[in-house]
């Protein structure tokens, strides 16, 4: 009898230690510059900066920066949400071919490792915006919108709980622009509270 049930008690940790061993492996490994989902904010000793934004912070350093890119920062709560990062800010004409060039090769970068996307570059309907010579004027007024998404849908590769991306042209003024990137994890729903705080 005992040997039975030390022959139950064997099985039972062989199949917990199995089951533990399937779960790390299903946890992200890496992330968007090195950025794991669900590090816990206090770990992330860089990015503790905050900005005007509920919920986003700054990072001084990431574990895995990209030429290319000016700054970086999170989305999290007690846990990352999130990751964000930007180029550096660009001065344009009234045409705005120099911030889609910034976005068009920061795809360019993201489609390489997630593959398909859909890109959006649209205007609302009604805007006074029309026409090339006012294309930076539809983007500062948030009229325009010009951006690339990997979504499951789109067929993209998303992989390390990545649910989706954005790639998306950003107006400071109506003379400089930059490209803003944006990766959400599937916890997002986690940063929801922390979003709609005043």
């Amino acid at each position: 009898m005992v040997g039975i049930s030390r022959l139950a008690f064997s099985l039972a940790l062989v199949c917990w230690w199995s089951s533990q061993s399937i779960a790390d492996d299903a946890k992200p490994t890496n992330g968007p510059f090195g950025i794991i989902e669900g590090t816990e904010l206090s770990a992330l000793s860089d990015c503790r900066q905050p900005t005007p934004t509920a919920g986003v912070y700054r990072c001084s350093d990431v574990p895995k920066p990209r030429p290319g890119i000016a700054w970086y920062g999170v989305l999290a709560g007690a846990h990352v949400c999130g990751v964000l990062a930007g180029t550096s800010e660009k001065q344009v004409d009234n045409r705005g071919d120099q911030i889609r060039e910034l976005v068009d090769r920061a795809a360019s970068e993201i489609a390489k490792e997630y593959g398909a996307y859909t890109k959006l570059d649209e205007l609302a309907p009604g805007s006074m915006w029309a026409g090339p010579d006012h294309w930076m004027e539809g983007l500062f007024t948030k009229e325009r919108v010009y951006d690339y998404v990997w979504r499951p849908e789109a067929g993209s590769k998303l992989k390390d709980g990545i649910n989706w991306i954005i790639v998306s042209a950003k107006a400071p003024t109506l003379a400089s622009g930059y490209a803003f990137i944006f990766f959400i994890f599937d916890n997002h729903a986690d940063c929801d509270s922390v979003m709609t705080q005043p």
